[in-house]
């Protein structure tokens, strides 16, 4: 009884999970078809590897055009973005083909799209009409003498495919010396449209152009907007199908054992009639019962949970699939023990009153299905551990110690409007608000290919924004003295020096610097880079574009309000420019923890449980194993056994059963781990320890589950031992 209510537990919580992921999958799908919508789903980009090449031209693309399957192409060209000092404002052109905007479906707000017959002409942004035209309709008039034609309306942030084209005007041929025509080398992507089949409109194009990479636009969303979320269903759904796979393991072991316990009532049945058919039909219907059982409590845990959380969920066919789903385990995983019982011998069952003593032969199913399910629950831990461990060390070397109170205060990456000239000298401006508790200059410049130096100001120690390996940090008296030293990262250190980097010197354009310390390689991208760190009073050497600044908040103060003030302080000085962005420091980390933990909690879900149900499946192998050897105990411990020996004896039988299993688990955990890894966008390896640690864990737990059953054999009478192995 006890074995078929685990099976159904593990069956409601495997299809509650698989009915919860794929509502959540479908949601997601929604959310992206609506975008998806607005394009087309039959739209995709075709470019050149690596951006190799002189682009397309005209007459690539009208190859393209007579190709079949394809019912249109439009180009686009390279940005061309300068400043117009009179107008105090940054145009950026981007040059496509007259087709262009109804390639990419875009709507207009006021005007008209491109002709054939069109020359110096332009469309506009919705932002490049607001900053240069205000509230005044721009139709007819000029812009660097071409004659504006059309206006396209704000397009959200959402909409990752053509947001971008707010902040742009569109031409058919950029003005000198900006031109990027295909007459100085073509368009950098073709926008095509499939008639019909997209697959074989790709095909088609590849065909004519072998080494163009092609991105659907139903791709290019997924992996922009929703690649994160997609990830993490996509785990949650992989592991309640490794639950499922876990129940239908159980539900052999249960059958396997009726068919142990059952053995004299399986010859009886024979002996009156019952046909194997009938055998068959009768464990069948026990295996598939259990799984109709859980199966329709999982769907209603499953829809409980849908009304409970607050992410987007769906429902689809898919939904409907769930059930027959579960159901397959079940008829799959009971019919190799129905098969066995049917197969059972009259005369040799009914001579029994169970199989428990003899004919031992027959308990190999049961012990092969207890090591697979300690192979399902070690793998799920290897898988769970790798992750988490590697994931850890992700989050741990992108800002170090760095608090949520931390922001980052710097120009905006693009605007119309030309970014504010931050300058050492704003660093006065951000001190004198109240409600800053520290201020941190600091400028930043790739020095050659791969290798970012940072200049940083005062205090900059007190933010314990990087973790020290060798060496020491900078102190308060080089940065304020400007002494000419600095800190590499260790795998700059690694590459640049054999021996040991400390006390060594480095040149940066021109310069050289002593090294006083190295710190672990962080991975804050274009937030704060860094390979070298010097002292602020060099920044000149890194002819810095803008000076960016590093805020900490007072306890208590409200971040979204201090935010909020930092911009506006900062137009005030700045009227004319674009406004600056404030943005958590530990914004990115955070979102990466939460979407790691997450993948975390998916994974733990099937580990935890799947190691549960482990656990039981080794208990009950044991107390069968016990009950086989029952006699032999009786008459060991009658001639003077210790009890410590039965122990062993039994730790070492069960050992040689399950131990295999948590091996065969061990390797296919570490195969696919990387897998998993990748899904969340980690492409660094696991640790050894992560596949060793589970392993360790699942025998540690095998021996332990295996000692308390065998204690209480142990410390049974010898004589109680002896009549219970003569029945």
């Amino acid at each position: 009884m006890k074995h078929r209510f685990r099976s159904v537990i593990a069956l409601a919580l495997a299809t509650a999970a698989l009915f919860v992921g794929i509502a959540l999958r479908t949601g997601v799908q929604q959310d992206l078809a609506d975008l998806v919508g607005q394009v087309g789903a039959d739209l995709f980009f075709a470019f050149q590897q690596g951006g190799a090449g002189d682009g397309f031209s005209e007459k690539d693309m009208d190859a393209v055009a007579n190709l079949p399957g394809i019912a249109s192409v439009a180009g686009q060209g390279r940005n061309s973005t300068f400043y117009v000092p009179g107008q105090e404002y940054t145009i950026t052109w981007l040059n496509v083909s007259a087709n262009y905007p109804a390639v990419l479906r875009l709507p207009f707000a006021e005007g008209r799209s491109f002709r054939s017959d069109d020359e110096s002409v332009v469309i506009l942004g919705a932002e490049v009409k607001d900053v240069i035209y205000g509230d005044q309709s721009p139709i007819g008039k000029d812009l660097e003498g071409f004659r504006i034609i059309g206006v396209l309306p704000p397009i959200p942030a959402e909409d990752v495919v053509r947001e971008y084209l707010n902040r742009r005007v569109l031409t058919l041929s950029t003005p000198d010396p900006f031109s990027l025509t295909s007459d100085s080398g073509g368009f950098e992507r073709m926008l095509i449209r499939a008639d019909g089949s997209l697959r074989k409109a790709e095909k088609s194009v590849r065909e004519l152009f072998p080494d163009v990479q092609i991105l659907p636009v139903t791709r290019y969303y997924s992996l922009v907007s929703s690649g994160q979320v997609i990830s993490l269903n996509r785990v949650l759904i992989v592991s309640a199908v490794g639950l499922l796979l876990m129940a239908g393991v159980l539900i052999t072991a249960l059958l396997s054992l009726s068919t142990l316990k059952r053995t004299r009532e399986i010859g009886i049945r024979r002996a009156l009639g019952a046909t194997a058919r009938d055998i068959l039909r009768l464990f069948l219907h026990e295996g598939v019962t259990t799984s109709l059982l859980g199966g329709i409590s999982g769907l209603a845990l499953g829809i409980l949970v849908l009304v409970t959380i607050k992410e987007k969920v769906a429902l689809s066919w898919l939904h409907l699939a769930v059930l027959p789903f579960t159901l397959l385990i079940g008829l799959v995983a009971s019919f190799l023990p129905s098969w066995r019982a049917a197969r059972l011998s009259p005369i040799e069952a009914i001579g029994q009153r169970s199989l428990f003593v003899s004919h031992r032969g027959r308990s190999l199913p049961l012990k092969t299905i207890v090591a697979l399910s300690v192979a399902v629950a070690t793998c799920g831990l290897v898988i769970l551990i790798g992750t988490q461990t590697t994931s850890q060390r992700v989050t741990d070397s992108m800002w170090g110690n760095i608090d949520e109170r931390t922001l980052l205060v710097r120009a905006p990456r693009e605007s119309i409007l030309p970014p504010p000239n931050l300058v050492r000298s704003d660093a006065d401006l951000l001190t004198s608000t109240a409600t800053l508790e520290l201020v941190v200059p600091f400028v930043s410049r790739s020095i050659r290919v791969g290798v970012t130096a940072s200049a940083v100001g005062d205090r900059f120690r007190d933010l314990r924004l990087l973790n020290i390996t060798a060496g020491r940090d900078l102190t308060d008296d080089d940065l304020r003295d400007g002494d000419p030293v600095c800190l590499l990262s260790d795998s700059l250190a690694d590459k640049s020096y054999e021996g040991e980097a400390v006390g060594q010197s480095i040149t940066v354009r021109g310069a050289s610097f002593r090294v006083v310390g190295r710190f672990s390689d962080t991975r804050t991208g274009r937030e704060f880079p860094a390979d070298i760190v010097i002292p602020f009073a060099y920044q000149n050497i890194l002819e810095p574009w803008h000076t960016r600044f590093l805020v900490r908040v007072w306890p208590g103060e409200e971040i979204p309000r201090v935010c909020e003030q930092i911009v506006e302080t900062f137009h005030v000085r700045y009227p004319d420019r674009a406004r600056v962005t404030v943005t958590s420091v530990n914004g990115l980390q955070a979102k990466l923890v939460h979407f790691f933990r997450s993948a975390a909690v998916r994974l733990g879900l099937f580990a935890a449980i799947a190691t549960l149900l482990a656990a039981g499946e080794i208990g009950t192998l044991v107390r069968f194993l016990l009950a086989q050897r029952t006699l032999e105990f009786g008459v060991r411990r009658a001639v003077g056994a210790r009890r410590s020996h039965l122990m062993h004896l039994a730790a070492c039988q069960s050992a040689q059963i399950v131990l295999p299993g948590v091996v065969l688990g061990a390797l296919i955990g570490g195969l696919l781990t990387p897998l998993f890894l990748r899904w969340l966008y980690i492409l660094e390896r696991p640790s050894v320890l992560a596949v060793v640690l589970p392993a360790i864990l699942m025998t540690s737990l095998v021996f332990l589950v295996t000692a308390l059953q065998a204690r209480k054999h142990a410390y049974t009478l010898p004589a109680e031992l002896l009549e219970k192995g003569r029945e």
